[in-house]
């Protein structure tokens, strides 16, 4: 079960992320293999095969894993412009954010990356008695239209490489949308064809 999140952010010039050698390490595989990079599921399976120390671990997500949290963030939080200490919050000097499942509304930040540095706490949540019963709170998808529309001069482009795609890949780009027709159609996730290797 998930109890922290750091959220780390470079500081320019001055630090180095694990990220960075992740990412050098699918740049170089990509620039190595042999394997056709067609849809986004290649993707995954490109970066499962990298060997390196600790692997990467690779989870797949799909539009259902995506939640609007508006309504979350308007029910239980408020945007307070000081810290529990009474201090200016900036996120703009802000490098790293810790979440805890021990406090939630509690942000834990610091102005640097280094250990011996102390958090300070940003408490955005909201007083008790604004707050509605959490059984009444109902999350809605981010994305309602299967799959997401993309803007016409894009899907149009994408059309004129389709005779470039392997004829297995073809049915991902061919279930692919406009925002013109998309807004036309009632659009059913079960009546789409998606495609699954």
């Amino acid at each position: 079960m998930l109890k922290e999140v750091h959220h780390k952010f470079l500081i320019s010039g001055h630090t180095h992320l694990e990220a960075d050698s992740i990412h050098a390490s699918i740049e170089k595989a990509k620039k190595h293999t042999t394997m056709d990079i067609e849809i986004p599921r290649d993707w995954s399976t490109l970066v499962r095969s990298i060997q390196r120390k600790g692997g990467i671990k690779v989870i797949d997500m799909s539009q259902d894993d995506f939640y609007n949290i508006s309504a979350l963030q308007k029910a239980y939080f408020v945007n307070r412009k000081k810290n529990a200490d009474g201090e200016q919050m900036s996120f703009l000097k802000a490098n790293y954010f810790l979440y805890t499942k021990e406090n939630p509304g509690k942000i834990f930040y610091k102005e640097g990356l280094l250990a011996k540095e102390d958090f300070k706490v940003w408490d955005i949540t909201k007083k008790k008695k604004g707050q509605p019963d959490e059984t009444q709170l109902v999350l809605e998808r981010l994305h309602n239209s299967y799959p997401l529309p993309l803007p016409k001069k894009k899907l149009d482009d994408i059309n004129t490489l389709i005779q470039y795609i392997h004829p297995n890949c073809r049915l991902f780009y061919a279930n692919l949308k406009s925002e013109e027709t998309a807004a036309d159609e009632d659009v059913c996730p079960t009546a789409i064809l998606q495609y699954d290797e």
